[in-house]
């Protein structure tokens, strides 16, 4: 029996960076990938949407097609040359616990047992579905969507979130009409009121309706189309399209793994792990998708690869933590926001910077920046934003929430003229001052 000191089970984000952070200290590393490196992010999710939204807009479908694929083909080829560069060994193969030490792997028609002094367990997540539904011909899941050899006429989308909107937007895009069926009384759960409304205004000038409140009945497949019947209201209306996605969330993969072999707690949710991300096997941890009570983020996994590399090597620095999130819709959404003091009155202000030259430049008509903070320690607590090229705020939002920042921070900070980001200061200093009078007004 083989004998290796770290493998790690999943080539996606969060796998492959856990491996190149461990390679670079000569830690020896096998890395397994039952399917293409990279994972769901790289080949059938995060960069192939933005490829669609935000590559040559002169392109058609099957051009973006063809471009994108190329283009994860590279990305995926330098991830496998920087891991081998670093000593790192690839396995493409199906691993799955045979005991609390041992995997069994499958490669081909091969089958071999190796024991490992850790595991880490990066198996990423899948598509959710439902009952009314089964993948077939034109009723598919968003990797199944990305790769279409063209773009659908009519497209039927059954969830009303991050990947239901960003889908909605490329078929929107490409010429087709789009409806969006949300169980919920709105579209993006969980995201602030102000920047969905704005970004709602925006779907009058697109081919895209949203239907909230609909609960699915049932759908139906022809062959040719779908037919998706779904209750609105008590009453009960039909659509019809070429094709239905299937955009309810993502699930941990965690299936063909044999976790009870290794006495490895998990859930419907996933993996259970602690704050160092071990499993109840001390000798196995898991990070990523697959994990229970995480978001399920490219960024998220990638961080926390991040973080177990750092605990690994015994350099661990704790950090309070707020994730920013992104939708890369047209225009982009983010927000990044951590749990207030419940016992201070929260403060927000809103700025709509149509106004700002470089959005005049731009023609932009719905953008807006959003803070929130603490009425007594000015410490912000919430950065929220609508506009092209938002997302690009989320790395100064992170630092800022993540370094529990005041207002008195950012409103004296400097920001470069003319750009979108001086809207950031802007804001700081109005909220500031705005805290300010309101101190004034209630104590004097």
């Amino acid at each position: 029996m083989l004998n290796k000191e770290i493998i790690i089970i999943g080539g996606g984000i969060a796998g492959y960076t856990l491996a190149l952070r461990l390679a670079r200290y000569e830690k020896k590393v096998l890395l397994i990938e039952k399917g293409q490196m990279g994972g769901v992010c790289l080949n059938a999710g995060c960069i192939p949407t933005k490829a669609f939204l935000y590559g040559n807009q002169n392109r058609n479908w099957r051009e973006s097609l063809e471009s994108q694929s190329r283009m994860i083909e590279s990305t995926r080829q330098n991830i496998e040359a920087e891991l081998i560069s670093l000593g790192v060994e690839i396995c493409y193969g199906q691993a799955s616990f045979s005991s609390e030490i041992t995997l069994s792997i499958k490669e081909g028609n091969q089958e071999h047992n190796v024991e490992f002094e850790l595991c880490i367990v990066a198996t990423g997540s899948k598509s959710k579905l439902i009952p009314q539904a089964h993948i077939s011909g034109n009723i598919c899941t968003s990797s199944e969507f990305l790769k279409l050899e063209e773009c659908p006429q009519q497209l039927i989308i059954i969830g009303g979130g991050i990947i239901g909107i960003e889908a909605a937007e490329i078929c929107s895009h490409y010429g087709g009409d789009v409806t969006v069926l949300e169980a919920g009384n709105r579209i993006l759960p969980g995201w602030d009121d102000d920047i969905v409304n704005m970004y709602m205004r925006t779907l009058k000038e697109k081919r895209i309706q949203i239907h909230t409140n609909a609960l699915i009945e049932e759908i139906e497949d022809d062959g040719e189309s779908c037919i998706c019947v779904f209750k609105q209201f008590q009453e009960y209306e039909e659509k019809q399209a070429d094709k239905v996605l299937l955009a309810v969330g993502r699930e941990s993969y965690i299936d063909n793994l044999d976790l009870c072999a290794a006495k490895v707690e998990f859930s419907s949710f996933g993996i259970k792990v602690d704050k160092t991300f071990r499993t109840s096997n001390p000798r196995i941890f898991a990070i990523g998708d697959c994990i229970s009570g995480e978001a399920k983020l490219a960024h998220m996994a990638e961080y926390q690869a991040f973080l177990l590399s750092r605990i690994l090597l015994d350099r661990h620095y704790v950090k309070k933590e707020g994730m920013p999130i992104c939708c890369y819709s047209n225009p982009q959404m983010m927000q990044i926001f951590r749990k207030a003091n419940t016992e201070h009155l929260q403060i927000s202000k809103k700025r709509v910077y149509r106004g700002n030259p470089t959005a005049r430049i731009r023609n932009e008509q719905n953008c807006m920046i959003k803070m929130t903070a603490d009425s007594v320690s000015h410490e912000i607590t919430g950065f929220f934003a609508i506009g092209n090229g938002v997302s690009e705020f989320s790395g100064e939002g992170a630092v800022i929430i993540n370094n529990q920042m005041k207002l008195e921070d950012v409103a004296y900070s400097i920001h470069m003229h003319p750009t979108i980001n001086e809207e950031i200061h802007h804001l700081a200093r109005e909220l500031l001052e705005e805290a300010e009078q309101n101190y004034e007004d209630h104590y004097q």
